[in-house]
């Protein structure tokens, strides 16, 4: 009877999860604990030497789903070993979900964002499963574009001289503004600074009506909330400069009613009084900043002025995402494109030798069929000879001429018929050969 496998010392539980991750480098020293759970049947170990093996079994998986990983693993690590796991088991580390080696874990993933062994362009994230990421988790391999970005200084001019029409159109909304009359003479400085640095960029400057044709609905609210657009390489990217709220402010009606006072509808319309602070905010969201919304604000260390260049940092790197993507899909493309025709000519391979196989056992049935009807016939020529006159010359015809139809279709009488004809495969001949891909191409149905 095998070992309680719930008393599983650190040792043995760090290879059962090395195990796990498929043994990613050679490590004598874990065969010893491999053998002991081996022998508590949560890991099969076969050979020896240079042809040692262990996989985890059913048994040992659940053992670590149910009991949580020993933070003793994590503590072996560091930064650039957690790298070389992550890649061996294929990008994606599972670690349990345990809130202790949670912890432990990032801590070692905030480490490796400045180990030398990080790969440029990539760092390592940990991602959850169930509701809140309270389910097991794991650590990715994931794109980080800030390696190719760098951060390019946008000055907020102390005076503007003429403005770009769309800010003109800000300065006289009074009503939709989101700003204190005080503060609106910077807000409008801050997005005619957006506005120079996106056309020295080479961006297109759009209305919101404009840059919502033929987006999405979700895509068309989040663009008319703009101020104005920029027309980015990565998609429409709104722009809105509002002002921040205090707190201290007091319950209001809201009111849907005809204008009643003379202060901004955006004020008027609000759920409680707006206490100004004078600290501003700049809001980009859309198709060229990703799917989140990305905020820049004063706060008591950096203004907003101080901010901006990390805006347009998060649309170049919106950018190259989307570039990257695009590579990805036209790479995955081609790669079902060179499957599904690798599938096709094994398909075509396999239609013909079908149809061969399936030619030669019908030829071998209507051999047999033709000895049958020789053996009829040869008993048909005994019983004409009882015939006379016409009748037997007329049957004697007859049976030369069966016997004549006979020998053009005995494929030993006449070895031709044995080669057979194979047509060119129809679509549907080829769909029992594909393994569920469609014969119509690589972007039908295929499992």
């Amino acid at each position: 009877m095998g070992k309680n496998p719930d008393t599983l010392s650190v040792k043995q539980v760090a290879t059962l999860e090395w195990i796990r991750n498929g043994c990613p480098a050679v490590d004598a020293s874990r065969r010893i604990s491999a053998s002991s759970l081996h022998r508590r049947k949560l890991v099969v170990v076969k050979g020896r030497g240079t042809t040692w093996k262990a996989s985890i079994t059913k048994a040992g998986t659940a053992w670590l789903e149910q009991h949580p990983t020993p933070n003793a693993e994590v503590s072996e690590s560091d930064p650039g070993d957690l790298f070389a796991r992550v890649e061996s088991a294929g990008g994606h580390l599972a670690i349990g979900a345990d809130p202790a080696v949670k912890a432990a874990y990032q801590d070692l993933i905030r480490q490796s964002h400045l180990s030398p062994a990080r790969p440029k362009g990539w760092r390592l994230e940990m991602t959850g499963s169930g509701y809140g990421s309270g389910g097991p988790q794991k650590i990715a391999l994931v794109r980080y574009w800030e390696d190719f970005v760098d951060l390019v200084p946008v000055p907020v001019p102390d005076h503007v001289a003429r403005y770009h029409p769309l800010v003109k159109a800000f300065l006289a909304d009074r009503d939709w503004q989101m700003v204190t009359r005080d503060h609106v003479s910077r807000a409008a400085r801050i997005l005619q600074a957006v506005v120079d640095e996106a056309l020295r960029r080479g961006f297109g400057i759009v209305a919101t009506e404009q840059a919502k044709q033929g987006l999405d609905s979700y895509r068309a609210s989040e663009v008319g909330r703009g101020q104005l657009v920029l027309r980015a390489p990565g998609g429409m990217c709104a722009i809105r400069v509002r002002e921040l709220a205090g707190p201290g402010g007091k319950p209001l009606q809201r009111y849907y009613g005809p204008r009643r006072s003379g202060q901004p509808q955006w004020l008027e319309r609000r759920d409680t009084e707006f206490v100004g602070t004078g600290d501003l905010e700049l809001i980009a969201e859309g198709p060229g900043i990703g799917f989140n919304a990305y905020r820049v604000r004063d706060s008591s260390t950096m203004t907003l002025d101080e901010r901006l260049p990390r805006v347009f940092r998060r649309i170049d790197m919106q950018r190259l995402e989307s570039e990257w993507r695009e590579q990805e899909r036209e790479r995955e493309a081609a790669e079902r494109l060179r499957r599904w025709e690798a599938a096709m000519a094994m398909a075509k391979v396999a239609y013909e030798e079908q149809s061969r196989c399936d030619a030669f056992v019908e030829t071998s049935r209507d051999w047999r069929a033709i000895r049958r009807h020789r053996e009829f016939l040869a008993c048909a020529r005994e019983a004409a000879a009882s015939l006379d006159g016409m009748a037997h010359d007329d049957l004697v015809a007859h049976l030369d001429f069966a016997e004549r139809r006979l020998d053009e279709m005995d494929p030993i009488a006449n070895p031709t018929v044995i080669l057979p004809r194979i047509p060119a495969p129809k679509p549907d001949d080829l769909k029992p050969f594909l393994d569920g891909w469609s014969p119509h191409g690589p972007d039908g149905f295929h499992r």
